[in-house]
């Protein structure tokens, strides 16, 4: 004898019975019910629509990046006579990366609108399309008005310079080839024992292949260091200056070592790195270049590195011997 299954009541009405349930909320409806339902889904959707069209709108404004423009303006007015010029070149470099940024976002806009086309004409959506839709469409104004790949840099200089380019990456240290070095602070600062020197090497914990990047490092202790880069491919190792896949700047002597070789006042580099110092080590992987800012200086270091022998991915790479400790700030 077949079981006969208890009919579900319609959860607006309570009163008749359930006769189809939503495949989204999983609820059943009566007739009139379910009409209902659907039209105030009909109505979300509308909704969806609206919030598309008004970022399409926003897109195609030349005053979105407002914010960025104004932090501009207001560096430029503090020194108009002085920093025309520079003021233009960044408004030029932020209308690239703007750019860059809408058409990246038209090109997602573009899917959305399709997918809710789509749904539209075959009334084919639920909940949890419309729920995924607004998740999408924040998550792109988010980005249209602060963009994670933009932040507006300042030199620091008596007279200070800014240019547009993306954040300033902090990084981290991370793995070390020696118990000589300990990492302190959740991977902000490395230390070096006293009576270690055997140089050894501490990394950080980023990977750079593409993009732009800075990070910051001061000198709370320095008896003995080297600064750069090697290819991460490279084992972790003391005396990683020596490897033939680095490129390294020497703290306190004109030495720069490539690939293994020592190189004296390359790039007229004279070593003059000390305590208290701080220096940024800007890693540009899109023109295959790092660069050594000395910030208390003034100075900046430039080298050409050579991916056949230093390959992508970079990591930061650090050798020091000494009562050395470094701060990444």
């Amino acid at each position: 004898m077949a079981t006969v299954r208890p009919k579900q009541p319609c959860v607006k009405c309570d009163k008749g019975p359930g006769i189809a349930m939503c495949g989204g909320c999983e609820k059943w409806f009566c007739r009139k019910h379910f009409m209902e339902h659907r039209d105030s889904l009909g109505e979300e959707m509308d909704r969806v629509g609206q919030q598309h069209d008004l970022l399409h709108k926003q897109l195609a404004e030349d005053n979105v990046m407002h914010a960025f423009h104004l932090r501009i303006n207001k560096w430029e007015n503090s020194s108009i006579n002085k920093i025309r010029q520079v003021a233009e070149k960044a408004r030029t470099d932020l209308e690239k990366y703007l750019n860059n940024t809408k058409t990246e976002l038209k090109n997602s806009l573009g899917k959305i609108r399709v997918e809710l086309a789509t749904s539209r004409e075959s009334d084919d959506y639920t909940e949890t399309d419309l729920t995924n839709w607004i998740e999408n469409l924040n998550k792109m104004r988010q980005l249209l008005e602060k963009p994670s790949s933009i932040d507006i840099l300042e030199n620091d200089q008596s007279l200070p310079l800014i240019c547009v380019g993306p954040p300033k990456s902090s990084g981290k240290f991370g793995n070390v080839s020696s118990a000589d070095i300990r990492i302190e602070e959740n991977g902000c600062v490395a230390v070096c024992q006293p009576n270690c020197s055997t140089w050894p090497e501490v990394r950080g914990t980023q990977l750079y292949s593409s993009g732009v990047h800075q990070i910051q490092i001061k000198m709370e202790q320095l008896v003995h260091g080297m600064f750069g880069i090697t290819s991460s491919s490279t084992p972790i190792q003391n005396i990683a200056f020596a490897a033939k896949s680095s490129c390294f700047w020497y703290a306190g002597n004109n030495d720069v070592r490539l690939y293994g070789s020592s190189h004296k006042d390359y790039g007229g580099y004279d070593g003059n790195i000390r305590v208290g110092h701080t220096v940024e080590l800007r890693i540009n992987c899109n023109e295959r270049k790092i660069a050594l800012f000395n910030k208390t200086t003034s100075k900046l270091y430039e080298i050409s590195v050579d991916i056949n022998n230093c390959p992508f991915p970079w990591v930061l790479s650090i050798s020091i011997a000494g009562a050395t400790r470094l701060r990444i700030i």
